[in-house]
């Protein structure tokens, strides 16, 4: 079993780029016109509301953010709860550079997407339409990291016969 708990060093920064970026866009919305400006707007609204939305609840979770073990990976932050090993399909790994994540693909996808809360869900129901995985589990703000989550997620998959 490994707990991961929140960096809360991690999420402030997180949560002071992504204003930063909301200030840039904001700016660039208003001085724009086109669809430079439709563009920028969006991204302020992502950056601006949906973004913070989605990481300032978490400030105020408690500590433990993520547990992979024996009965399979509970990820608090999303609202879903256990994801049972009988139950995933399988787990990749997604290499965005400095980013990694872990792709969760379980049997019933749907069933993981009404376990989330109101702000994750659009997002996951949007990856399950598209193939993609209905839970990405991310290191950004956790500790400790990536690496040791592929460490037991490798044992533990493997003795429950998930890929």
């Amino acid at each position: 079993m490994i707990e991961f708990r929140f960096a809360r060093h991690r999420q402030w920064a997180i949560l002071a780029g992504t204003c930063a970026m909301a200030v840039v866009f904001g700016w660039v919305a208003w001085h724009a016109e086109g669809r430079l400006r439709v563009y920028a707007g969006a991204a302020f609204v992502i950056f601006g509301v949906i973004a913070p939305a989605m990481h300032v609840p978490r400030m105020f979770m408690g500590d433990l953010a993520l547990r992979i073990d024996e009965h399979g990976i509970d990820d608090r932050r999303m609202g879903c709860g256990l994801v049972r090993w009988d139950d995933m399909q399988r787990v990749a790994v997604r290499d965005a550079g400095l980013a990694k994540a872990l792709e969760v693909y379980p049997k019933e996808p749907w069933s993981v997407v009404r376990r989330m809360t109101p702000l994750a869900r659009p997002f996951a129901a949007l990856n399950v339409i598209g193939g993609k995985p209905a839970l990405l589990v991310q290191f950004q703000d956790v500790e400790p990291g990536f690496d040791e989550a592929l460490k037991a997620i490798e044992v533990l998959a493997a003795a429950h016969g998930v890929r």
